[in-house]
């Protein structure tokens, strides 16, 4: 699993961030984000990207709620990405990619 990166991040940071809305500074920390970006991606992950994820991290939501409460024990991040890779000369045009707020966790 990819997390965000706890050097730069901690559980109430995390929790201060999301509920004023800054994803962009989670997106920084971003471990997976990371490693597609970076110079020596995992060669496993070669030529995969990742939509932006412009919602709050899902994980690790508590259970029996809709609203995004964290279990105060993990840093919250998101583990429940969409990797993808088009063949040469194809492309993918994602037209939405976001959470469900009402399922109970």
């Amino acid at each position: 699993n990819f997390r965000l990166d706890a050097d730069h991040l901690d559980h109430q940071k995390t929790r201060d961030l999301v509920e004023s809305n800054r994803l962009a500074p989670l997106h920084d920390a971003d471990e997976l984000l990371h490693q597609l970006q970076g110079l020596h991606p995992a060669p496993c992950l070669r030529g995969f990207k990742t939509p932006s994820c412009d919602f709050p991290p899902t994980f690790k939501v508590q259970r029996g709620t809709t609203a995004f409460l964290y279990n105060e024990k993990r840093i919250p991040a998101w583990c429940d990405r969409v990797l993808f890779k088009t063949k040469p000369n194809c492309a993918l045009d994602l037209e939405k990619y976001a959470t469900c707020h009402r399922v109970l966790f």
